[in-house]
């Protein structure tokens, strides 16, 4: 995808990265599906699966992009109004990595497929009432 200019996790910028696979933007709040929060199993079940239908319409607006067989690297940009502790951060990405990773962009969600590079956080107030979280993909170098 040429012309695409992309904030790296040192601040630098990639611009027309041959590498690029796509940016989605998920419009779902991760700490919904939190490990930590106390949910009845068919409220986690539902809340999962509307997590799955917002990133399979990210993946569908970007026109069904499919990651080569070699697998992908994954970044995770986090646009929230607060700022999340990283380990919980990286628990509440499940249902995103599992909605994008399992069948849609991948085949496969395990560490052969799918490298996750880093969970970058950018905590506004402005994000309260949409927050967001934005998935961006690179094939894997061989």
């Amino acid at each position: 995808m040429a012309g695409v200019t992309l904030s790296t996790p040192a601040g630098g910028l990639l611009t027309e990265d041959p590498g690029f696979l796509c940016r989605l933007v998920v419009p779902f709040d991760i700490v919904q599906v939190s490990p930590n929060k106390r949910l009845h199993w068919a409220r986690r079940a539902e809340l999962t699966k509307l997590a799955h239908r917002a990133c399979a319409a990210a993946w569908i607006a970007y026109q069904r992009p499919v990651a080569p067989p070699g697998g992908v690297n994954v970044r995770f940009t986090l646009l929230r109004s607060r700022a999340m502790d990283e380990d919980n951060a990286v628990a509440c990405l499940k249902a995103i990595i599992d909605g994008l990773f399992h069948g849609l962009i991948t085949v496969d969600d395990s560490p052969k497929y799918v490298h996750i590079i880093v969970v970058d956080q950018r905590p506004h107030k402005s994000h309260r009432a949409d927050p967001t979280t934005i998935v961006e993909v690179w094939r894997r170098g061989e």
